[in-house]
């Protein structure tokens, strides 16, 4: 009940888990941005699973591979050399600065709110505590997101009400004004 009360059925307009419904209206900026993560992952031999249920835009995920960076910078301190040690911290710092650093506390505070007590009320400000360390200890301080509102999926409306190309006019389609 804790978790349909904070995200419900649907996908959350007030806190939703993916990164691209924040500062991404369109749905061009969206794919571009997904584009940006999926090609972090792959930087790192990653790729999300086509089983795995969720977006790669999703906060577990961008978590698991902050957490996967981390294992992989550790393990380069003890086995290999520096470059692959600053390789491993460039790539933490550029994530968590271009893309998990810039929403997880939009998303956070607002889970939060929406939560109002329990187990994701507690979550939400963990993961902002966690990712708010996780940038200072890194060095980093990712921008404020340009429009923290989450994305709508509705279509721009011209002043008829009717959606549709202004080049519909040219392939007999309605007039555009």
């Amino acid at each position: 009940s804790e978790y349909t009360q904070s995200f419900g059925h649907t996908l959350s307009t007030e806190c939703p888990p993916y990164e691209t419904q924040y500062e991404y209206p369109h749905i061009f900026q969206q794919t571009q941005a997904l584009a940006d993560i999926a090609g972090s992952y792959r930087a790192f031999g990653l790729q999300v699973s086509d089983s795995a249920g969720e977006r790669l835009d999703h906060i577990t995920v961008e978590l698991e591979f902050m957490g996967f960076l981390a294992y992989k910078h550790a393990y380069a301190m003890a086995h290999h050399g520096e470059e692959q040690v600053e390789i491993c911290l460039d790539g933490l710092r550029r994530f968590m600065e271009e893309h998990l650093g810039r929403w997880a506390p939009t998303f956070t505070t607002r889970l939060a709110r929406k939560a109002g007590k329990g187990f994701y009320k507690e979550l939400a400000e963990l993961t902002a505590w966690w990712v708010s360390k996780d940038a200072e200890r890194l060095g980093v301080t990712p921008a404020k997101l340009r429009d923290p509102n989450p994305a709508s999926f509705e279509p721009e409306e011209e002043e008829d009400g009717c959606f549709s190309c202004p080049m519909a006019s040219s392939f007999g389609g309605s007039e555009s004004k």
